[in-house]
C-alpha cells in the first residue's frame, strides 16, 4: 500500500502546514508591528482590545476640527496625532491581512498538493484524502479572497498618495 494514503502522515504533513501558516502569519505580524503573533495563553487573555484603526482617525479627526475651532493649539496637535496614529494602524491592520491570506494560500496550494492522490487503498482511504484536499482548496480559495479583499482596501485607502507621488 502506497504512504500517501496512509492517515498518519496525512496528519503530519497538516501539522507542519499548519505550523509553516502559523510562521508565515507570525512573520507578518512582526514586520507590520501587530501585538497579535503572540500565540501564548497569556497573551490571549486581554479582554478589551485596543481601539482601532479608524476609531483613532475619527476621535484624532474630531479633535483637530474642534480645536481649530475653539483655538486650542494642543488639542488641535493631539488630534493630528491620534489620527496619524490610527492611519499607521490601518495600514498595519491591511499588510497583516494580506499576509494571512498569502499564509493561507500557500498553506491550502501545499497541502492540496500533499494531500495524496486519492487513488490506491480503500475506498474510505480515497474518500479521506479527497476531503483532505478539498479542505486545502477551500483554505486557498478563502486566503486568495483575503489577499484580494485586502489588496483592494489598501489601493483605494493608499493608491491615491501613490498617485500623487509620482
Amino acid at each position: 500500500m502506497s504512504s500517501t494514503n496512509n492517515p498518519q502522515p496525512q496528519a503530519a504533513t497538516s501539522s507542519y502546514l499548519g505550523q509553516a501558516s502559523n510562521t508565515v502569519k507570525n512573520t507578518v505580524n512582526k514586520v507590520t508591528g501587530s501585538k497579535d503573533y503572540d500565540n501564548t495563553p497569556e497573551h490571549h487573555k486581554e479582554t478589551q482590545p485596543p481601539p482601532s484603526g479608524q476609531y483613532n482617525q475619527t476621535v484624532g479627526s474630531a479633535k483637530q476640527t474642534l480645536g481649530s475651532a475653539i483655538g486650542n493649539d494642543s488639542l488641535r496637535k493631539a488630534g493630528e496625532q491620534q489620527n496619524a496614529e490610527g492611519e499607521e494602524q490601518e495600514a498595519r491592520k491591511q499588510a497583516q491581512q494580506w499576509g494571512q491570506g498569502a499564509g493561507d494560500r500557500v498553506t491550502g496550494k501545499v497541502g492540496e498538493f500533499l494531500s495524496g492522490p486519492g487513488f490506491g487503498g480503500s475506498e474510505e482511504e480515497r474518500i479521506k484524502a479527497e476531503n483532505e484536499r478539498r479542505k486545502f482548496k477551500e483554505m486557498h480559495d478563502e486566503g486568495k479572497a483575503q489577499q484580494k479583499e485586502a489588496k483592494k482596501d489598501i489601493e483605494q485607502r493608499w493608491g491615491d498618495e501613490d498617485k500623487e507621488r509620482r
